[in-house]
C-alpha cells in the first residue's frame, strides 16, 4: 500500500510500503463571480508495479511511476506498531530516473530516502530481498514467495 503525503516528515505505512512526501508547488485559481482566490496544488499520482521472478523467489522488484513530483521529495517505510521486523535491511538497489533530467537519492536514515530531481515524473525503482524462511512455521505477517504464491505486502 503506498499513501502520498504532503509532509515531509511522514513515516507511517504498512510495512514494505512506501511514503511519498512531497511539497508542492501551488496555483492560484480565481473563480469567476466570486471575490476569492483558492490555491490548488498539482495532483500526485502513485502507480506502481511488482515484478517476481519465478527462477529467483529470494525477493522481487518494485517499480513506483510518479506523476507531479517536486524539486525534491521523500520516500519512506513505516514499521508496523505492533511487530518492528525492520524490514528496511532488505530493500536495496532504490534508484529514481526523471523525466526532466538526472536525479540524486540519498538514504537519509534507515528507512527513509531524500530524491532531488527537477520535478516532472520520476520512475522509482527497488529491490526487496526477503529474510530467509522461518522453520517450522513462518508468523503469518512475514512476506515469503514460493513456487505456489507468497505474500508480498504485509498487512
Amino acid at each position: 500500500m503506498l499513501i502520498l503525503s504532503r509532509h515531509p516528515f511522514t513515516r507511517s505505512v504498512l510495512a514494505l510500503s512506501f511514503s511519498v512526501s512531497t511539497v508542492a508547488a501551488q496555483t492560484s485559481v480565481r473563480n469567476s463571480g466570486a471575490n476569492h482566490v483558492r490555491l490548488v496544488r498539482p495532483q500526485t499520482a502513485i502507480a506502481y508495479t511488482l515484478r517476481v521472478d519465478s527462477s529467483n523467489l529470494s525477493g522481487f522488484d518494485v517499480e513506483l511511476r510518479i506523476r507531479n513530483v517536486p524539486d525534491t521529495f521523500r520516500l519512506a517505510m513505516a514499521a508496523h506498531p505492533e511487530y518492528d521486523d525492520q524490514f528496511w535491511r532488505f530493500v536495496g538497489d532504490v534508484n529514481v530516473v526523471a523525466t526532466s533530467g538526472t536525479s540524486i537519492v540519498v538514504r537519509e536514515d534507515s528507512a527513509l530516502w531524500r530524491v532531488v530531481t527537477r520535478g516532472g515524473d520520476a520512475l522509482v525503482r527497488y529491490r526487496v530481498s526477503l529474510p530467509e524462511a522461518e522453520v517450522p512455521q513462518r508468523a503469518s505477517w512475514r512476506p515469503f514467495l514460493s513456487p505456489s504464491g507468497g505474500l508480498v505486502g504485509g498487512p
